[in-house]
């Protein structure tokens, strides 16, 4: 699944986000939380198949549907989540 940030698709997002914001939480957080990368050498790779979106750019499509309080929240727990992912990942490989 390509991610395409443009203006339109985002401002559509944000809302649904304020109409149907389990809708985004369901199919849009996973989505977009998939394309960032779970390992610092994951982020570091090109994969064969087409490029990652750079990580920013998700980051901030996220940022930008995440208005609703409830959204926003369930953002930063997931972000947390997918930190800790990555962190762990290179505590394995210091070791």
């Amino acid at each position: 699944m390509e991610l395409i940030a443009s203006a339109k698709v985002l401002s559509a997002l944000a809302e649904i986000a304020r109409t149907k914001p389990q809708l985004i939480l369901d199919i849009t957080f996973p989505a977009f939380l998939a394309e960032l990368p779970d390992s610092e050498s994951e982020s570091q790779k090109e994969t064969t198949l087409r490029k990652k979106k750079s990580y920013k750019t998700i980051l901030s499509a996220l940022a930008q549907i995440s208005s609703d309080r409830v959204i926003f929240e369930v953002l930063l727990r997931r972000l947390f989540s997918k930190i800790d992912v990555v962190m762990s990942s290179i505590h394995f490989f210091i070791r």
